[in-house]
């Protein structure tokens, strides 16, 4: 829920600024987006390096590159980025979770 409020003020300010500030609107998202893979990354970790909240936000990152790659409101560098997010926010918690549970076993 949390990248679906994200995306949807990030396309409200896509519509509502100045023209002027529509070359610093990918390096905006991209930012917005390294926030994002922080905050899940978090949440996964204070919950033990549970999956299930990350595969969620990985499934909303993929759509939002899919839009971005592939839509009306094309930007490849948020594209891109939201790809590599969406690897992180699901492999460093898998890696996490197979470090503490091997951590747990000796």
């Amino acid at each position: 829920m949390a990248l679906a409020t994200v995306a949807n003020i990030a396309a409200a300010l896509t519509a509502t600024v100045p023209a002027d500030w529509e070359s610093a609107a990918s390096v905006v998202g991209v930012i917005v987006l390294v926030v994002v893979a922080a905050v899940a990354l978090g949440v996964s970790a204070s919950g033990g390096w549970r999956i299930a909240p990350v595969l969620s936000i990985a499934w909303g990152l993929g759509w939002l590159a899919v839009a971005r790659l592939l839509g009306d409101l094309i930007d490849v560098p948020i594209g891109i980025t939201a790809i590599i997010v969406a690897v992180i926010v699901l492999i460093v918690p898998i890696v996490g979770r197979f470090m503490r549970e091997r951590t747990l076993a000796d």
